[in-house]
């Protein structure tokens, strides 16, 4: 079970004891008596013996970043300044069981897609090391001429026994690497970011979820009793697509000057019409907040219909590519195969 996983069930467990009455340092007691993650046991340790030496719930939370994030510690203790503490517990329970959700979603769309990857790539290593080389030894021996198509498939049977079983795999490794340090880089990331929310196939989806996660994240900090600039500084640290962060940004300036949030939420070109036209809305009439909790949902929704119509898409698709590559490896095999064997015939009768 991932870390957010787990701060989501314990927030959720720990809002229904506090319903119940429960003082918070036996909630959390009776919670670590129950928790089956050893480490995570230790961890709400260390939270009770920290509020016992007179820290604040959100103080003790912030020691421990790795589960509780600054976003969620600020929730928290603006909760605990308006005595709302339950509420915003049950607010994070729900907006982490909805991100799960979304990701959960998100990847078992990808799992069919990748299964069959997985199978291309074997399929096609069995045909290069088993099936080729049979045939390439009996050109070779008839002495026939092979077409170009065919010869490059004999070419690249040849490397992966040769050398790609190690090469292929060291390639891969060195690129991902490569990759990953050039993701150290800001402008380089900041690239990515932007090539994520312009991508035709991916780009929809990504830019839905930047509204609902966004959305519901400013909507829960103002709930929460958290002023317009804080919420955006928060929510601006708590998104990891760097353009969206440099767009909340400028949306935090423009307040701090004295202006509004449409400016920069339309020139971002990620938040759709519809919902800049909402939060304009609701800034006049003073419901930021609960506006931006509903667009979270309407798009939410949206995105999950999103991602069940591209994953129908991508399941075809892929069966498509592979049956072509299946198809190609045939003809460029069977097909001089054939020839062979017609050129044979012809000698047979003359002789």
């Amino acid at each position: 079970m991932n870390k957010k996983k787990i701060a989501t069930n314990f927030y959720r467990q720990l809002a229904i004891l506090l319903q119940a009455g429960f003082p918070l340092v036996r909630a959390l007691n009776s919670l670590a008596q129950r928790m089956s993650n050893r480490r995570f046991q230790a961890v709400i340790r260390g939270l009770i013996a920290q509020v016992e030496r007179g820290s604040t719930f959100s103080e003790a939370l912030a020691q421990t970043p790795a589960y509780f994030p600054p976003l969620q510690v600020q929730l928290i203790r603006a909760g605990e300044g308006s005595g709302n503490l339950t509420t915003v517990l049950d607010r994070l329970a729900s907006a982490g069981m909805q991100e799960i959700t979304i990701r959960n979603r998100f990847r078992t769309s990808l799992v069919y897609p990748c299964l069959v990857l997985i199978v291309a790539f074997v399929l096609i290593g069995f045909l290069a090391t088993t099936i080729v080389p049979t045939f390439a030894e009996l050109f070779r021996g008839a002495g026939a001429e092979v077409p170009p198509q065919t010869q490059a498939l004999i070419d690249a049977s040849d490397f992966m026994r040769v050398k790609g079983w190690y090469v292929v795999p060291l390639v891969i490794v060195a690129a991902a690497l490569v990759f990953r340090g050039l993701l150290a880089i800001r402008a380089v990331r900041y690239y990515r970011d932007r090539l994520k929310l312009r991508s035709r196939v991916l780009g929809p989806m990504t830019r839905e979820y930047i509204v609902v996660h966004t959305c519901r994240t400013l909507g829960m900090l103002l709930q929460s009793g958290i002023n317009l600039l804080r919420a955006l500084e928060l929510t601006r640290d708590a998104t990891s697509n760097l353009v969206v962060s440099a767009g909340l940004q400028q949306a935090r300036e423009e307040v701090e000057r004295g202006r509004g949030l449409e400016g920069p939420l339309r020139r971002t070109r990620i938040f759709p019409p519809d919902v800049v036209d909402m939060v304009v809305t609701a800034q006049e009439t003073g419901a930021l907040a609960e506006n931006l909790i509903y667009a979270a949902d309407i798009y939410e929704e949206e995105l999950n219909n999103r991602m069940r119509v591209v994953s129908s898409m991508t399941e075809p698709m892929l069966v498509l590519i592979v049956g072509v590559v299946v198809v190609f490896v045939a003809l460029s095999l069977f097909l001089p195969y054939i020839k062979l064997l017609g050129v044979m015939s012809g000698l047979q009768v003359e002789e």
